[in-house]
């Protein structure tokens, strides 16, 4: 649980460090306006999706693969680096169809095709970068997670772009080359320290290895279906709405990102720790780790709910709605409840069940996109934060079914439902007395929200749920 703790606060402390380059990422947002950012944002969902299928699955297959030869052998670099050959080749492949023509056909109501292509071109770099990443992970080398992928090529998009843009003058195409830049220099430093690390491991083959293959294979399906199911409502919003729209939502995809982020920062660390604990350890380790992502996010989820709207509108004026504070807390509000099947899926990876996450990630690509077709036409952004819980809910429901089936544990353990329910329960009102203000413009204060908010804080860490685990 030690390395499970130590992994999961590397990833919060970058979590945490990425609000400085975020912050400079909200004055790019402001000096280019929604519509621009909202065409960046569909380009880097191309980028995301494409260098996703370029991994092979082998940045996750690394997680589990790395600590099992481990035991066995010490020649740990040659394998990950022609994993690294594979996904850099095939994302230049990648990078030089999309990068062309098909550009077009991707982003039809683009007007900044040049910053498109330059987002595009950055694909290879990225999935080496990630390949390099789950590799140096698959060796417990927690710590460089918040400098490679959480800090990253964010920490250079920022400031070679404000810097080509107000001293140079080169308007939109500056972002595009400041996300180039980021990914090359962030694939340039992890390969330096993989090397550095595995100085004394330095053996092994350079081939691929059919046991990594094997695993990898259904991970590669699913990660690429789930990336997909991820972006393409940005691709949809992109091909049906105004980039406005695009950038829009965006920015609350944004947010929502961060307030998982309780939760996000175990899943890695765990699949690693997994696959080298004994089988009586996994319930345990199970069981506290579900339980502590659901007690950090509470005051998360019921600060989306107080202010939300607050939040997105400081962060661009035009946002702050009802519809962006209701979207948001939607997400928040499904993310948090299907805590525990998240937690799952990560258990069964680390045991050798990637087959299994295949199989939900399809099932979540299915409903999203559905439910993406038949609701954004429509409903705009409330329709594809719907469509994205929808999906969500889809892959929670399964992963509880396969947690149970596969390796007998509750998929929904003791008091779960008791704290999510009387948590979404709480935001509800929170998120009433908050949007009630908007629907009568005669009364505009806040504070019956937040005050709400604060009360049931209050009687949560009175009761004395969280102590224990806030001591981690």
């Amino acid at each position: 649980m030690r390395r499970l703790d130590r992994g999961a606060a590397w990833t919060v402390v970058g979590n945490l460090l990425n609000i400085v380059p975020g912050l400079f990422e909200l004055l790019l947002l402001r000096m280019f306006g929604l519509g621009i950012w909202g065409e960046f944002l569909a380009a880097q969902a191309v980028v995301l999706v494409a260098g996703r299928v370029a991994c092979l699955g082998l940045d996750k297959g690394l997680l589990w693969f790395l600590p099992s030869i481990g035991q066995r052998t010490t020649g740990l670099r040659r394998p990950a680096l022609g994993a690294v050959i594979q996904a850099f080749t095939l994302g230049s492949v990648l990078a030089g169809i999309l990068a062309g023509p098909m550009i077009h056909f991707l982003l039809p109501r683009s007007t900044e095709f040049g910053l498109s292509r330059l987002v595009v071109l950055a694909i290879p770099f990225f999935s080496a970068s990630e390949v390099l990443i789950g590799a140096l992970q698959g060796i417990h080398r927690f710590h460089y997670r918040p400098l490679l992928r959480d800090l990253g090529a964010s920490a250079f998009l920022a400031p070679i772009a404000l810097g080509l843009a107000m001293l140079f003058h080169f308007g939109p195409i500056s972002l595009g080359i400041g996300f180039l830049a980021g990914h090359f220099l962030v694939a340039c430093t992890a390969l330096v320290l993989w090397w550095k690390e595995t100085e004394d491991r330095s053996g092994g083959s350079i081939l691929p290895s059919k046991e990594l293959t094997r695993y990898s294979l259904p991970i590669w399906l699913g990660e690429s279906v789930s990336s997909a199911n991820q972006r393409i409502t940005v691709l949809i919003l992109s091909r049906v709405a105004a980039s406005s729209v695009v950038g829009a939502y965006g920015v609350i995809s944004m947010v929502w990102q961060v307030a998982t982020l309780m939760r996000r920062a175990f899943e890695t660390p765990l699949v690693a720790v997994t696959a080298g604990a004994a089988p009586e350890e996994v319930r345990s380790l199970y069981l506290k780790v579900v339980t502590r992502v659901l007690i950090w996010q509470v005051p998360v989820v019921i600060l989306m709910a107080c202010a939300g709207g607050t939040i997105l509108h400081l962060i661009s004026p035009a946002l702050g709605g009802v519809e962006h504070h209701l979207g948001l807390l939607l997400l928040v509000g499904t993310s948090f409840a299907v805590s525990a099947p998240w937690m799952a899926l990560q258990i069964l990876a680390g045991l050798g069940h990637s087959p299994r996450l295949l199989y939900n990630s399809t099932l979540g690509a299915i409903v999203g996109t559905g439910l993406l077709w038949v609701l954004v036409p429509s409903l705009g952004i409330i329709g594809a934060c719907l469509a994205q819980s929808g999906a969500v809910v889809a892959s929670g429901l399964l992963g509880s079914w396969q947690i149970r089936r596969y390796v007998n544990l509750p998929g929904y353990p003791q008091h779960y439902l008791l704290i999510v329910g009387t948590t979404l329960a709480g935001a509800l009102v929170c998120s009433w007395l908050w949007v009630f203000p908007m629907v009568n413009p005669s009364d505009f204060d806040r504070w019956p929200s937040w005050l709400a908010g604060i009360a049931f804080l209050s009687i949560w860490t009175w009761l004395g749920k969280p102590r224990r685990h806030l001591k981690s």
